[in-house]
Formats: C-alpha cells, sequence, structure tokens
C-alpha cells in the first residue's frame, strides 16, 4: 500500500495541568525536607486520603518551575506506610526517614533511601536503645562539627516518653540526654528548637498525663550542662500544641496550633526573642490554618505542604515568609484534587467533562474509581456512580457509547482476567452489567472493542497463557455474544487499536498497533470489512509502518486525520512521539515531544475541541520502560508543529474553524448544531448525539425546540413524561371493540310505511264518506263503482237479479285501496324483508371453508413517541415488523404521527392464520424511541358483508414516572374466531369468510425506564399476540318465500280480502235495509195514529152502520204511499 512518509522533530505546544503538574493526594501527617543541590521539597508517606491508606511514596516540588514530582524506588525493599515520620538529608544524598507508625502500629526501624541510586535500605543504630514512636519532636543541627538529630517525647509502644535522644547522623550512634534540672514531663504533639548550644520545647500536657500539666513556658535544655530549666513570662501565648517552630534571625517562630482539649485552634504566629527574652505576637488572624502538614524551613521561608483545618484535608503548599514585614503568606500551589496515578485506564468525553475508570495504581494494587475533569472550569471530581460497579481492574477493553454511554469490557486485577462487559450511563452516573444469554468469549485482557448501531465488536487480547485472534459480537438487543470470525489475522493481536468505520454496503473495522503476544509490534494498518450480509473481508490500508506500531497508546480518529499519541514498543521502548495520519492521502508525519516527562505509555487521550488531553500512564528513563510505575501527570496539547495547519482537527460535538461546542439544547449531528426536538430538553455543551437530549420528567413539558430546561405543567393539569405541550396528556384510554351486528331487516321501516298507508286510507276513506253523505250527487253516482254485483242481498222466493249499489260502490272502493296498500306491502317484504340469519358457534374444525380476512388493519399507537416517526411522510427505515404465523397475499407499513403520537399501521390482504398462536412484533430502533402509553386496535373485514370486527387495547405503565423503552416487547392479547357466512340471497355474496376480533389475556407489560434511566435500554417494542379461537362463528342468511309461494300467497290475501270486504258489505247493506225497513214501518204507523186521531177529531163517536153511505172528512186523511 502507497504511502508518504515526512518525520518532523519539533516541540509540541503543550501544557501541564494544573500548571504545577498534578499534586500529589490529599494526606496528613506527612513529613518534609528541603534538598539544597536541586532547590525541592521532598515529602515522605502520610496518610493518602484517596487511597484511605498510609503512604510510603517520595513526592517533590521544585521551588524553581513550581511543578510537582515523584521520586521511584528501584528497590526490592520499600519501607511500609508511614505517616508521622521525621525526614532528614545527609550531604551524601541520603534520606532518612526516623520512626512513625503504620498499619502494623509504631515502626523502630530507621530507613534510608539514597537518592543517587533511589535504594532504600535499614539504617542500623548504636550506642542507647531508642524505641520507634510517633507524635514526637525532632530537630537537626551542627554541634561541635558533628552533625546530630534531636528526638523529644513522643508515643511508643511502651507509653508516652519524656526523655531526649541525640543521634549522630554520620555514625547513628545514639545518645539519651540526662533529665537533670527541672525538666518537663511526657509530651507529645510538641515541637524542639536549636539554637547555639540549647534545645528549646514548646509545648503543653494535659492535666493527669505528666508532673507539669497546663505549663505554656518554654523548656531550655543546656547541652553543655545536659540539664533543663523552665523560662516562664507575664506575656507568653496561650496553651497549644501541634503547632510549628523554627528559628530565623535569633528568634523562634511559633506557627498555628491548637488545644485538644477544648477544641480552638490557633491562625497566628508568635514569635520568641532570645536576647530581650519576650514574646511578641508577630500576625493575628491567619487567613489558612494547617495541622498534621508537612512542614519544612528553607531560609526566612516555611513551608506547609498537605494538612488539614478542622473541616477539610488539603494537598496545597503554602509559603510563609518570616523575613517580611509584615510576614507575608501565600499559596504556591492550590488545593486540586487529582486521581490517583494509575496506568492503563479508561477514559472518555462527554459534553466538556474527560472522565477516567479504573487502571493499575501499582504493582497489585488495581482501581475502579471514577473521576471526570471540566475542561471549562479545570478541576477534577470524583464520581460516585450507582448501579453495579465493576471490580478494580486494569488493561481492560474501552469505548464510547451513543451519546453519553461508556462500555468497559474484560480487563485483569493481576490474578484473574475478566469476561464481563458494563455499561456507564453518565446522564445517571449509573453502572450496568450486560446481561449476556448464552456463550461468550473466555476471560482476557489487552483487547480492543469498538461500537456501532447497539453492537459491541471485540478482538484480540489475551490471558496468561495465550493471545486470542477472534472477533466476538455483542448484541445489545438480543443480549448474546456472536463469535463472528475466528483466526482473523495470521496473528494474535494485544493491546492493539482499533475503530469503526461506516460505509454504504458495509461497517470497516480497523486495526491499528499492538503487538503479537510474544511482544513483536504490529506495523500494519489492517482493515476488516464486515457486510450487512455476515461476509468478512479483510485488506491492508497501510503495510509495514513502524510509527503505527505503537502499542499501550492510545488513538484519536477523526474524518481527516488519525493521532497516535506516544505509546511503547516491544514492551520494552517508550517513544514520545505523536503521529498524525492523512486518512485521504494515507501520509503519514511524526511529532517528537523532547519532553522526558511525557514519554509515557499505558496512558490515555481524551479529545475536546482542537485539543488532546493525556493523562496517567507509566514512567521511562532515556526511553526505556520502568515497570511498575505510574503517574497522574495530566497535559494538554494544543499544536503539534509550528505552521498554522498543524492545529488538532475539532472534536465530535464542535464547529469548525474554532471548534466552537454545540450549545446547551442541541446536538451535533451532520456537521452542524441541531435543536433538540420538542419534549426534551439538554443541558449538555457540544452534544454529539439526540440522545443526550432528555425527555421533561413527569409534571413537565417543553414546546420549544432546543430548550435547556422543562416548564412545570399549570396546576390542574398533567403532563406525562416528554410532553411537548399540556395537550399531549392522554386522560384515559378505554378498551373498547366494534363487533358485526346481527341482522335486521326493514321490518320497522316497511310496518311504518304500511301503517301510514293504512292511516292514509283510513283518512281517505273518511272523506269519502263524509262527502258521499254531504254531497248527493256523489251518492248518486257511488254505485258505478260497484263491483260487488253478484255479492248483493236477495229475497227468498225472488229471481236474483244482479244490481250496482250505492253500498256497493263505496265499499269497493274501500276494497281497492285497501288492496293496493296490501300489495304494496307484500312486495316491499318479499323484495326487502325477505330474509332470516341464523347465528351458531361450532368448532373450528367443522368449518367447511378456508378462513381468511380480505382485509385485516393492525393499528399500533405509541403515544407522546420520543422519536421522528417519519420521514418524508414515511415510515423511518428504523421502524421495522416481525410477523410470525400468519399467513398473507401482501402487507402493507404505513406510518402517521398526530399530536405527537405515532401510529403504525400493517394492513394485510387475504389474511389467513397458520398457527394456533400467531404475533407481529413492531420494534421502533429510533435512538429516542420511547412511549408514554401504547395503544393497539386491530380491524377486520368480518365474514358478514359490510361489517367489520374490530377490537381496541391500550396499555399504561401505570405510573406517570414510567415510559415504555427496552428490549423487552409489551404483549397485547387478541384473539381472532374464524367466521363464514353463507347467504341464499343475491343481494350478498353466497359465502364469506373473516374473523371476529376480541381481547384474550391481560396486557404484559414491558420493559420501562424513568427519565433518568431512558438512555440505559435500547429500542420500544410492542408484540401483538393472536391467538386462533378453537370455536368459529356460522351465520346463515335464509329466504322466507319464494317467488311462487309469495304471489300465491298475495293472490290468496288479495281474494281473501275481497270476500271480507263483500261479507262486511252484504252484512252492512243488510244492516241499512232492515233499518230502513224498520224506520219506514215505524213513520206508518205514526201515521196511522195520526189519521185516526184526526178521524176521531171530526166524527167523534157517531157511529154509521149503513153500508152504502159515505162519509167525506173535513180534513185530509195522510196516507203513505
Amino acid at each position: 500500500m502507497f504511502f508518504v512518509l515526512m518525520s518532523l522533530v519539533s516541540a509540541i505546544e503543550y501544557s501541564k495541568i494544573p500548571a504545577t503538574g498534578s499534586p500529589p493526594s490529599k494526606a496528613t501527617a506527612s513529613s518534609a525536607v528541603y534538598d539544597p543541590l536541586t532547590d525541592r521539597i521532598i515529602t515522605f508517606g502520610g496518610f493518602n486520603y484517596q487511597l484511605n491508606s498510609i503512604s510510603s511514596d517520595l513526592k517533590t516540588f521544585d521551588l524553581q518551575k513550581h511543578i510537582w514530582g515523584e521520586i521511584k524506588p528501584h528497590s526490592k525493599l520499600v519501607p511500609p506506610g508511614l505517616e508521622s515520620t521525621y525526614l532528614y538529608l545527609r550531604n551524601d544524598r541520603k534520606l532518612f526517614v526516623f520512626f512513625g507508625s503504620g498499619t502494623e502500629g509504631i515502626s523502630n526501624e530507621i530507613f534510608c533511601f539514597n537518592l543517587n541510586s533511589s535504594i532504600w535500605t535499614v539504617q542500623e543504630t548504636t550506642g542507647d536503645t531508642i524505641e520507634g514512636r510517633d507524635h514526637y519532636a525532632f530537630t537537626s543541627f551542627e554541634y561541635e562539627g558533628n552533625s546530630y538529630v534531636a528526638i523529644f517525647g513522643g508515643l511508643t509502644s511502651s507509653g508516652l516518653e519524656k526523655e531526649l535522644y541525640l543521634i549522630n547522623t554520620k555514625t547513628f550512634e545514639v545518645k539519651k540526654m540526662y533529665n537533670g534540672g527541672e525538666y518537663p514531663g511526657i509530651r507529645t504533639g510538641i515541637t524542639i528548637v536549636y539554637r547555639k548550644g540549647c534545645i528549646y520545647m514548646y509545648g503543653y500536657s494535659k492535666d493527669g498525663i505528666s508532673h507539669d500539666p497546663m505549663r505554656a513556658g518554654i523548656y531550655e535544655y543546656s547541652l553543655q550542662k545536659s540539664s533543663w530549666s523552665y523560662l516562664t513570662y507575664d506575656f507568653q501565648p496561650s496553651l497549644r500544641i501541634l503547632h510549628y517552630s523554627y528559628v530565623y534571625n535569633d528568634e523562634m517562630y511559633i506557627i498555628y496550633g491548637a488545644r485538644l482539649d477544648s477544641i480552638i485552634t490557633y491562625q497566628e504566629i508568635w514569635k520568641y526573642n532570645f536576647e530581650f527574652k519576650n514574646w511578641t505576637l508577630s500576625m493575628d488572624s491567619l487567613k489558612l490554618f494547617r495541622a498534621e502538614a508537612a512542614a519544612v524551613n528553607v531560609d526566612s521561608k516555611v513551608y506547609f505542604l498537605y494538612g488539614r483545618d478542622l473541616f477539610s484535608i488539603y494537598n496545597t503548599l503554602i509559603e510563609i515568609n518570616l523575613g517580611t514585614n509584615p510576614i507575608s503568606l501565600k499559596t504556591i500551589s492550590s488545593s486540586f484534587d487529582t486521581p490517583l496515578k494509575r496506568t492503563h485506564h479508561c477514559s472518555f468525553v462527554i459534553s466538556h467533562y474527560i472522565y477516567i475508570f479504573g487502571g493499575q495504581y501499582k504493582y497489585g494494587v488495581y482501581l475502579n474509581d471514577m473521576w471526570r475533569y471540566n475542561i471549562l472550569s479545570n478541576l477534577w471530581e470524583a464520581i460516585s456512580p450507582l448501579g453495579e460497579i465493576p471490580s478494580p481492574r486494569s488493561l481492560s477493553a474501552c469505548t464510547k457509547s451513543a451519546g453519553n454511554s461508556l462500555a468497559v469490557y474484560g480487563g485483569t486485577n493481576g490474578d484473574d482476567a475478566f469476561d464481563d462487559l458494563y455499561f456507564f450511563q453518565e446522564a445517571y452516573m449509573t453502572w450496568i452489567k450486560a446481561p449476556v444469554k448464552g456463550n461468550s468469549p473466555s476471560p482476557r485482557y489487552s483487547s480492543c472493542i469498538s461500537y456501532y448501531n447497539y453492537k459491541y465488536y471485540i478482538y484480540g487480547g489475551h490471558d496468561s497463557e495465550k493471545g486470542y485472534n477472534e472477533m466476538w459480537v455483542y448484541d445489545n438487543v438480543n443480549e448474546k455474544y456472536t463469535l463472528l470470525i475466528s483466526q482473523v489475522l495470521k496473528y494474535a493481536l494485544i493491546r492493539c487499536s482499533c475503530w469503526i468505520d461506516r460505509g454504504e454496503d458495509s461497517i470497516s473495522f480497523n486495526i491499528i498497533g499492538g503487538s503479537t503476544f510474544w511482544y513483536s509490534p504490529n506495523e500494519n494498518w489492517i482493515k476488516l470489512n464486515l457486510g450487512y450480509d455476515g461476509k468478512v473481508t479483510a485488506s491492508l490500508e497501510l503495510m509495514n509502518v513502524k510509527f503505527i506500531s505503537l502499542s499501550e497508546t492510545n488513538i484519536i480518529t477523526t474524518e481527516k486525520h488519525i493521532y497516535v499519541v506516544f505509546g511503547s514498543t516491544w514492551n520494552k521502548v517508550v517513544v514520545d512521539n505523536t503521529t498524525i495520519v492523512d486518512r485521504v492521502t494515507k501520509s503519514i508525519s511524526t511529532r517528537q515531544t523532547l519532553i522526558d516527562e511525557i514519554e509515557i505509555y499505558g496512558h490515555s487521550v481524551s479529545h475536546y475541541g482542537n485539543a488532546l488531553y493525556a493523562f496517567g500512564g507509566g514512567i521511562s528513563k532515556n526511553a526505556i520502560k520502568l515497570p511498575n510505575t505510574a503517574t497522574n501527570s495530566f497535559f494538554k496539547i494544543t499544536k503539534l508543529q509550528d505552521t498554522d495547519e498543524s492545529y488538532i482537527d475539532c472534536s465530535p460535538g464542535t464547529l469548525v474553524p474554532d471548534c466552537t461546542p454545540c450549545p446547551a439544547g442541541t446536538y451535533f449531528y451532520s456537521n452542524e448544531c441541531v435543536f433538540c426536538p420538542k419534549g426534551k430538553y439538554s443541558e449538555t455543551l457540544a452534544a454529539t448525539s439526540i440522545e443526550q437530549c432528555l425527555p421533561c420528567p413527569s409534571g413537565y413539558y417543553a414546546d420549544q425546540l432546543g430548550s435547556t430546561l422543562c416548564m412545570q405543567c399549570p396546576s390542574g393539569s398533567k403532563c406525562t413524561i416528554g410532553s411537548s405541550s399540556i395537550d399531549t396528556y392522554i386522560d384515559e384510554l378505554i378498551p373498547s371493540s366494534i363487533q358485526p351486528k346481527s341482522y335486521k331487516g326493514p321490518t320497522s321501516v316497511i310496518s311504518s310505511v304500511v301503517v301510514n298507508m293504512w292511516y292514509s286510507i283510513l283518512y281517505l276513506s273518511i272523506f269519502i264518506v263524509f262527502s258521499t253523505i254531504t254531497i248527493y250527487y256523489f251518492w248518486k253516482n257511488m254505485n258505478k263503482f260497484d263491483i260487488f254485483t253478484n255479492n248483493h242481498n236477495h229475497d227468498l222466493g225472488v229471481p236474483i237479479i244482479h244490481k250496482r249499489t250505492n253500498v256497493g260502490g263505496l265499499f269497493s272502493l274501500f276494497f281497492i285501496f285497501s288492496a293496493i296498500v296490501t300489495v304494496i306491502a307484500a312486495i316491499m317484504t318479499y323484495s326487502l324483508d325477505n330474509i332470516t340469519e341464523i347465528k351458531a358457534l361450532v368448532p373450528s374444525i367443522a368449518l367447511d371453508y378456508s378462513i381468511s380476512a380480505k382485509k385485516v388493519e393492525m393499528n399500533t399507537t405509541f403515544y407522546i413517541y420520543g422519536g421522528e416517526c417519519l420521514y418524508n411522510s414515511s415510515c423511518l427505515p428504523e421502524i421495522i415488523y416481525e410477523i410470525k404465523g400468519l399467513l398473507y397475499e401482501s402487507v402493507e407499513q404505513k406510518c402517521y404521527l398526530e399530536n405527537n403520537n405515532c401510529i403504525v399501521s400493517l394492513v394485510f390482504n387475504e389474511l389467513s392464520i397458520e398457527s394456533a398462536t400467531s404475533s407481529v412484533l413492531i420494534e421502533m430502533r429510533e435512538i429516542a424511541s420511547y412511549a408514554s402509553y401504547i395503544g393497539v386496535n386491530i380491524s377486520s373485514s368480518s365474514s358478514i358483508p359490510s361489517e367489520i370486527s374490530s377490537a381496541f387495547i391500550p396499555i399504561d405503565p401505570k405510573s406517570s414516572d414510567y415510559i415504555f423503552r427496552g428490549t423487552t416487547p409489551s404483549i397485547i392479547s387478541f384473539k381472532f374466531t374464524p367466521s363464514a357466512f353463507t347467504s341464499e340471497s343475491k343481494n350478498w355474496p353466497s359465502l364469506e369468510t373473516g374473523f371476529h376480533i376480541s381481547s384474550y389475556n391481560d396486557a404484559i407489560i414491558g420493559s420501562l425506564a424513568t427519565q433518568k434511566t431512558v438512555n440505559t435500554q435500547i429500542y420500544l417494542r410492542a408484540q401483538i399476540s393472536i391467538t386462533k379461537s378453537d370455536t368459529g362463528m356460522r351465520t346463515q342468511r335464509i329466504l322466507n318465500s319464494s317467488l311462487f309461494v309469495f304471489v300465491g300467497s298475495l293472490l290468496g290475501s288479495i281474494f281473501g280480502l275481497m270476500g271480507s270486504f263483500a261479507s262486511i258489505m252484504s252484512f252492512t247493506e243488510n244492516f241499512i235495509d232492515n233499518y230502513s225497513n224498520r224506520k219506514e214501518k215505524k213513520i206508518n204507523i205514526d201515521m196511522m195514529c195520526e189519521n185516526i186521531e184526526k178521524l176521531h177529531d171530526q166524527f167523534g163517536n157517531w157511529r154509521i152502520k149503513q153500508r152504502e153511505f159515505k162519509i167525506h172528512p173535513i180534513v185530509d186523511i195522510t196516507t203513505t204511499s
């Protein structure tokens, strides 16, 4: 493979963080000494509050460069952790550590560290016996041509002491001094200084401990006289211990101090003038107070390192200058929290924070702590994550997942290798152990891992016996490992670097650097093309390039370049080069730092803006790897050469050309800052994924794009998680169903029409009767309508003569009207209501037909959906479905977005059920796919024509604090009852099949998440479970009568009706005739009676007996004709 190599030696532009370098951990009870040859302060031991243990580390601070450092021993013997020791530096560069206490109790040994050879030894003493002790008084001095250290009091294994010892620092002969004169009692936490042949002790003893309690004066011991004397004055400092004493300008200064019996601290400086024998308060109300600090006097200056006050522990360096007037106090190195030194740890960038995890502190000591560095405020902060925290480890494979999560795989604790995989969710500071179903890779470390689309690709690594030349894939969706390929290369690689590039048809897994199991460097850039179809092919991008062959390095990849920052080769040589690979031209250039202190390996490199940040790592000397070493140095690299083109590419989440971070409320996508959707907010700078736009919590909403906070819903209203307005709340979702109705013909309509017609006939008949009564002409001509000529009454013995009558004409009209109504009603009934429907439940097997539905529509609604749902009015590719157990001619997927609700519709044509239990899985694979509720509505064409069967089932998470999110689907169960329809009528098909839909079992709620844990889950799934009923519905519609029967019955009805009217007419005529005869008889009788009365009036009582004689009445006699 062709490439261009340019090797440039240039001073990389870098800076330390902080400017003094990473200070030691916060500590108390350390000791310090000044090294005049190198103008630095050396400190030893103390209680390390980060490790929660006592240390034996040697730390340094350069007073010229103001830089912290560390001295690494090269000996097998290393003192145990000790506190409350004192240091003495001899002219031959040997540093002596006197006594102190550790985890095993008080140490009786004096340790010697050779600064030239970096070797620890134990210094033996001669002369008098001296027990080890802590909290004793110590000073060093020259006397009569010899160098001595003096030790007084303190706590020994035998108890508190009051003896004074001198130790010759050349011969280490110990001399116990005679206690003559007015000697002090037992003491602890006091100080001694030397001046002109005398040792001065200051500090009090509490009541009940010594014979001279509560004395505030000075005890003076004359080396010449071997005698003590007590100096007391009217004006002197208050009682105190835990102070610091130094002699400057023939005056003794007392700095700080405390009284433990009354918990009083003194933030003041007193001085005692030996010439005038008086005390003076030199400075009151010091701003800073220190106790249990490592203190050292250099000329007029006193330096206080580490220490504590009543409330806090520090890792500061304070300078008090006794030579200024007034006395000055300043902070040389501020308190700065920093992670412990470490190698082979993990780091990643989220927003404007750099996170680190784990690593190896020193041989046998592994870490699982977590820190983050705020790039804007330049401060470290210890993190206390929640969840299942990984065990201490180093050499883990680490990668950043989408947005704000980190994955850590494998590693070792020196004894065991691990095969576990953990995810860290930064938004909620929570560790989650990946669940694993089935097989998993063998435990290993020094592998590499990369992430793409919810899958973690793991390559290489080794255990204590062999390397692994294989690639595994962990699918976060189905929680399974898959061995993608074994024997990836000709040899297994360890400690290599890898990343993934995405292509149109495949993804590329890139490997550079690393070595074989036997540390032979890999000088190739290897690319594995992982096709979406499962095929794997390998290719070489670059060959035989030693500048990218580093192990224990860290790489940064951008669209344009690859940065390989420091590292080691052959497991021995450490390089300080930064190699830059142009990804387009494949040209390579190197930048040599020429800075010894960053010849490191096993470090981490992070990328933010246009800068690289290197933390920790092992140390080298003259480019040779020093094993079992670590540092917590922190560097910011901003420029790689002295040209304008040398600036580092912008990191994801920042915009060219100035690498400006995307503001809060946005995220980085396609090289621009995109607003967070409505219903979400983000306080994150330089967000790289929509996952960093968090849904509003329950009770809040965000109705604007790019919100940085959510607004509280008004009183009386409710907002679910992720609400974009107060209107998005779903008050109540109720299960419902629509089923085919039983057949009902238009009987009521026909009845209503016929009744209305009868009423009309009645009104018409009444009108005709009234007209014939009132209008003589109508009555006179009514007999013309008579059709009942042969149905009129006849007298017995009288010949039958057919005749027409007025009554017959009237009833003929009535009959015609009634016959018309009867015919219309019969025709309507026959044509419109000639069907009877019969339903029956039968065993499914008894249905003699293949059951299918012409159309089945399944609508799954995700209420208050977090994702986009649509792209160009179509379903996003991330919305997929899986169908099991159903047969169909075709299926069409549609998506709709209505009021922030995503509706996924599947429309099946000619659907049939293959098995007793079938399912349809709807899977939302969007990054921000979640929903507050889920509702499923299934509508099926029924076997009954023009009818559908539909059922709607909603589910909710039972609490507004939860939303649906995760790989475990929520299951909504439906029952499909097969149905068959047959008909004898041509109005419907003779055979139709379909399904009746109903709810089945209770819904099963799947994976849920809270507003805080939404990004710990992936996907959103809803499964529609379909159970085929064991029984089926058979529906039959049969004809009530045939046309022949209809005509016959209609004729019978007409003639029957005619007969009825004829009978009624005959009865009516009889009634009228009888009525008329009776009326006529009555009239005749009435006339006769009237005539009789008239005759009586004219003739009186005369009787005429002559027949022939006729008498004519005076009045006329009425007769009837």
